[in-house]
């Protein structure tokens, strides 16, 4: 019985660090830093920001960066977290994005693929990785906007939960934003998905 037990936790924990890992098994993992270096010094490198339409406009987006949404927002509320009853928008699936990703590059380009902090990029990388069309992915595990900000150690989380405004919040440990790399609000139509860009000409 404990045997049982110890093999379906250990399944248990495997499933939920898949779910929340930001680290790709398909892909070179890099940070932001890398990426922007990359994308300055090696020729057709693309950073692919894989967030909502309405985070590519609204928060910011990496200069250079174009907005192939992994998915989208629908207009239904669904149960976050059913410990504490939160709502949020639910997101569906992007079915065109392999398909419009290979109409624009090609399978020898480097794709650099970032979102918020990493874990759609993530998603993203193991479907284009099953689909196989791109040879050279990278993961920008920290995102654009970073982890959450909590501290370091257990005295510092804990101190910081009681003190520090900027606890819980984004761009305070890591991402492009918190490494000052160029960023824009500008919206040009270069750069965004391919499908808006068709239904305004």
């Amino acid at each position: 019985m404990l045997k049982k037990i110890i093999l379906i936790s250990v399944f248990l924990i495997s499933i939920l660090s898949l779910c929340w890992a930001r680290d790709s098994e398909f892909a070179t993992n890099i940070t932001s830093l890398q990426a922007y270096h990359l994308m300055k010094s090696e020729p057709n490198t693309y950073l692919i920001d894989v967030r909502t339409r309405f985070e590519y406009q609204d928060i910011g987006h990496a200069v250079g960066a174009y907005n192939f949404p992994y998915k989208f927002y629908t207009f239904e509320l669904g149960i976050k977290d059913k410990n504490s009853k939160s709502t949020a928008y639910k997101k569906v699936a992007n079915k065109d994005f392999i398909a419009e990703l290979k109409k624009k590059f090609k399978p020898t380009d480097n794709l650099l693929i970032m979102c918020r902090s990493g874990h759609r990029s993530a998603e993203a990388i193991a479907e284009l990785h099953k689909d196989g069309t791109f040879k050279k992915l990278y993961q920008v595990t920290d995102g654009f906007e970073g982890d959450k900000f909590h501290g370091l150690s257990k005295e510092e989380k804990d101190l910081a939960s009681k003190y520090s405004s900027y606890n819980g919040h984004r761009s305070r440990t890591n991402g492009w934003r918190y490494y000052g790399l160029p960023e824009t609000y500008s919206m040009d139509p270069k750069f965004l998905y391919p499908q808006d860009v068709e239904k305004v000409k």
